[in-house]
């Protein structure tokens, strides 16, 4: 894969030229060849058109056909033919299903590893994010007795990955009060 450096940097860009750079650097899926069915639509297409979702933090396919519909030089910039209409929201949502999901690991591994050779990651620092996961274990139930409930310890017996942690709730909104 090519490495292409800018001449200029990204914020003198106009916003087209910015989204083509960035699927220049994407790796390609490999093609699929069906001879009957509907007419396939690229792959590689399709998975810039998601990666576009992803940057303009569209929550839902309906609103990415409608974004692509509604501005044909992306249609085009994502490899799509400009005069048509965009893949249909059953097209996108199939091929989120049918595409493996190693193929598109191997999509970031590639991309992180790329980062890593332009030094834009060190590769040094690791981030963590974290939520509170509910068990559904006999401890997690206050209307059961279980000796020891909040002794950290001492580990559920159903799930023994499982750790005492603090859920905070809050009764109504904008109070202090948990």
């Amino acid at each position: 894969m090519a490495i292409t450096r800018s001449l200029f940097g990204p914020g003198q860009l106009p916003p087209l030229s910015r989204y083509d750079k960035l699927f220049d650097n994407l790796p390609l899926l490999p093609q699929e060849h069906k001879r009957t069915g509907r007419p396939s639509v690229v792959r590689n297409a399709m998975l810039r058109a998601l990666v576009y979702r992803c940057i303009r933090r569209l929550p839902t396919l309906s609103e990415l056909v409608f974004e692509l519909n509604n501005n044909p030089m992306m249609l085009e910039i994502v490899g799509l033919d400009a005069l048509k209409a965009a893949p249909s929201v059953e097209r996108f949502s199939s091929f989120v299903q049918d595409t493996p999901n190693t193929e598109l690991q191997k999509v970031r591994k590639a991309l992180v590893s790329l980062l890593l050779q332009e030094q834009v990651l060190s590769g040094r620092l690791i981030a963590l994010d974290s939520c509170p996961i509910v068990m559904p274990v006999k401890e997690n139930n206050l209307k059961t007795s279980v000796r020891d409930r909040f002794d950290k310890t001492q580990y559920p017996k159903a799930d023994p990955q499982c750790r005492l942690g603090v859920l905070i709730h809050y009764p109504n909104p904008f109070q202090k009060k948990v």
